[in-house]
């Protein structure tokens, strides 16, 4: 696990599993939290929204933001291309609400270990 620090927050880098795949992604973590949230965002091959969570941060927000499934540093196969494709089968869908379930998963179970207490 890889540590940065700014004066606002701690980024620590993390892996989680979903269905058989390694998933790579960044936690930050604020001074003092008074809110959480995992990003889960668009359907095109996008890594860790990493800007906006740090956005997020230095605002006392905690946050969980991490490459879907094929992209950047997480294992498995992306299946888009783009909008409009696969993106919107039933089957894929399912897929990438599961991978954004573990992601919720490991960032509660993360959030309980270290105590935060929000707000």
């Amino acid at each position: 696990m890889v540590f940065s620090q700014s004066n606002d927050f701690t980024i620590q880098e993390v892996r989680f599993e979903s269905q058989g795949i390694t998933f790579a992604g960044s936690i930050l973590k604020p001074t003092n939290p008074v809110a959480a949230v995992v990003i889960v965002h668009g359907s095109d091959p996008v890594k860790r929204e990493m800007d906006f969570a740090k956005r997020l941060a230095k605002e006392g927000i905690a946050v969980l933001t991490y490459d879907k499934r094929g992209v950047g540093e997480s294992g498995g196969l992306y299946v888009g291309p783009s909008v409009g494709t696969n993106n919107i089968d039933t089957t894929n869908l399912n897929l990438l609400s599961s991978d954004a379930n573990e992601a919720v998963k490991i960032f509660r179970t993360f959030l309980e270990t270290k105590k935060y207490q929000l707000g």
